[in-house]
């Protein structure tokens, strides 16, 4: 529960203590830690009457039975104190009888304290949590991360002989912008070429469909429209067929590319 998140010392004092193991996971030397810890606990409420082991050994295990999967031993250390000092909302007077129904309603008053603070506690960290994923969206590290996510896309598509979209433009101009591709005049007519070419075959695909009912009552976009999208992907297409795999791509990539 401790982190970045955490406010003040109160904070992080809670956040520590419910960090710590259980005391339903605790073996025979820290159920010993535990019996020592009660002893205390009788001290500190002056309980005036001789303390007898049997009545520590039975506290002890009703601790363990009751609210061992709540507590770890720092929460029950922090509860005798903030008890002893007024600071539950809770009457700690034992009056003379340290029993398990005394350490139940000390106890419970103790949860109510700490579930409260660490709502508070979970929160900020909710808060915070949000702040570090906004901040890293705007981060070269995500730009990166996205590149790769959509190199990826871009080539399995090529791979597999399927059409690809590269949504304006962006992956093509990241090309030319990093001098991963250069433009002659010989490979502007080859582009050009391949984009009237994919243009007509549209086209013909338009007039098909219309021909037989398909796109009736569709209002389809001008081929003409998509020349630079086309002239675009001529270029995107020679860079990838240059590796044998997405690998291969992603190697070259580092954080330089996105800055």
């Amino acid at each position: 529960m401790t982190g970045d998140w955490i406010k003040n010392t109160e904070q992080l004092q809670i956040a520590k203590r419910y960090d710590h193991p259980r005391i339903n996971t605790f073996d025979n030397a820290q159920m010993n830690q535990l019996l020592k810890v009660v002893g205390k606990w009788r001290v500190f409420i002056g309980v005036q009457n001789e303390a007898q082991p049997e009545e520590l050994v039975m506290l002890t295990k009703f601790i363990h039975k009751e609210y061992g999967a709540i507590f770890s031993l720092p929460e029950i250390e922090d509860c005798i104190d903030l008890s002893v000092t007024g600071k539950l909302n809770v009457d700690a007077k034992p009056y003379n009888s340290f029993s398990p129904l005394y350490v139940s309603t000390i106890l419970n008053a103790y949860i109510e304290y700490r579930n409260e603070k660490i709502a508070e506690i979970r929160k900020e960290q909710d808060r915070w949590e949000i702040e570090q994923k906004e901040a890293y969206k705007r981060s070269p590290e995500y730009a990166l991360e996205l590149l790769k996510e959509h190199i990826v896309s871009v080539f399995l598509s090529i791979e597999s002989g399927k059409e690809f979209f590269d949504y304006g433009n962006v992956l093509s101009k990241w090309l030319v912008s990093t001098k991963r591709i250069t433009v002659n005049d010989e490979e502007r007519q080859n582009a050009k070429d391949f984009a009237n070419k994919k243009i007509e075959s549209e086209k013909e695909l338009n007039t098909n469909s219309m021909k037989n009912g398909i796109r009736k009552n569709l209002i389809m976009s001008n081929p003409e429209d998509n020349f630079e999208m086309y002239y675009r992907e001529y270029f995107t297409r020679k860079y990838f067929s240059k590796y044998k795999n997405v690998g291969e791509i992603i190697k070259t990539l580092s954080l330089k590319d996105v800055q």
